[in-house]
């Protein structure tokens, strides 16, 4: 099986690379090289893992997979520096809300076979995600996770002043990642400096940088399958911010994928912007304090 013959059924079975890895046994950072094209000349074993997945997997069998912790083998940096609990599990299927007018019919909504139509179908007000096909339901965000997001976007508002070309963004404005119907997200914020990228409805292209604040109920997704859909797609910078273990991870994909680390005792900087511009999250620290003082329920 050729390459292009790979990415063609890649594609008609809507699997994601984080699918395709744990399926075959590829780190999914070399599925993503391999099949994007990046890596010219791969090794043989590993065409032939892939093609193994590829040629003997029929569309809807992935929801049959049963996701197991990450193995050492196909850890990275990345997720050596999140120290993932011991019971942190890959979600076997995400939650929907509607089923498409054209899977009524059908016993069960086939997971990675959704497109930009069934999402614009979803009811108004419910917040959700389109990654590859699949359709992830968003829950609200806690006080915590609005306080850093808002006091980031509002530095770099008052920053992109100076920066005209760049525009700092939040949801609820969509981000069709990849310019087609399969994937639409809504990071948490970020920032295009091209134009020809933005429409009044939505995004279409990756941002430059993109921003998300990771909570219980997304951080799987960001850090797994996020982080790959944004480093395929064209991001030039990602940062995740962890508020339970108060750091900022920040990933430079423009730079050959260098991965730095920082506290919310230290100003960081934006790499897009060549250092000229940085988030004070001390500041946003003393800002966070005072939901310690809140009432839990």
């Amino acid at each position: 099986m050729t390459l292009e013959q790979m990415q063609e059924k890649k594609k008609r079975l809507g699997y994601t690379y984080q699918q395709i890895a744990l399926l075959s046994g590829v780190p999914k950072t070399t599925v993503q090289k391999v099949l994007g094209g990046v890596t010219k000349n791969p090794r043989a074993n590993t065409m032939k893992a892939l093609e193994n997945v590829l040629d003997s997997h029929e569309l809807g069998e992935i929801s049959e997979v049963r996701y197991t912790p990450l193995q050492k083998n196909v850890t990275s940096l990345r997720d050596e520096a999140l120290q993932y609990d011991a019971d942190m599990y890959m979600e076997p299927t995400p939650r929907f809300h509607i089923v498409p007018e054209w899977a009524k019919n059908q016993k069960y909504p086939k997971q990675g076979s959704y497109t930009l139509a069934d999402y614009l179908a979803l009811p108004d007000g419910q917040r959700a995600e389109l990654i590859e096909g699949v359709i992830y339901d968003m829950a609200s965000p806690s006080a915590v996770h609005q306080d850093i997001q808002l006091d980031i976007a509002v530095a770099l508002k008052e920053a992109s002043k100076k920066h005209t070309e760049c525009r700092v963004y939040t949801p609820p404005y969509d981000v069709q990642l990849n310019a087609d119907d399969r994937t639409i997200v809504q990071p948490d914020v970020f920032v295009v400096c091209q134009k020809d990228r933005l429409s009044k409805k939505r995004v279409i292209g990756a941002p430059d940088l993109v921003i998300e604040v990771l909570s219980p109920s997304t951080r799987k997704k960001d850090i797994e399958i996020k982080y790959g859909e944004y480093a395929q797609a064209g991001v030039r910078e990602y940062w995740m911010v962890d508020p339970d273990r108060m750091l900022i991870y920040v990933t430079v994909f423009a730079a050959d994928d260098i991965i730095s680390i920082y506290t919310f005792d230290e100003k960081v900087p934006v790499w897009i912007s060549d250092g000229e511009v940085s988030v004070d999250f001390v500041e946003i620290k003393k800002d966070i304090a005072y939901v310690d003082t809140l009432r839990e329920v």
